[in-house]
């Protein structure tokens, strides 16, 4: 994966939360970027729960990021 701010990370079995600082306001992986706001948060791994195992997945191959915003509503 490869963000705005320049740095090339490697997405493993060790868990990172990149600060918004780090992300640089896009995320590079596997052919696509996507913009992100100045206070996107991002943690890898995160183990979505399989329903058929009754527990959360263990699996490095099932892993997914978690890309969180904070969104606040302007009052009209």
């Amino acid at each position: 994966m490869e963000t705005g701010a320049g740095e090339k990370i490697t997405l493993g079995a060790e868990g990172i939360e990149p600060d918004p600082a780090r992300l640089g306001g896009w995320i590079r992986h596997h052919g696509w970027t996507v913009r992100v706001d100045p206070t996107a948060r991002l943690v890898w791994p995160v183990f979505p729960f399989n329903p058929s195992g009754n527990a959360p997945e263990t699996s490095l191959e099932r892993a997914v990021g978690a890309l969180s915003v904070n969104c606040i509503r302007a009052n009209q």
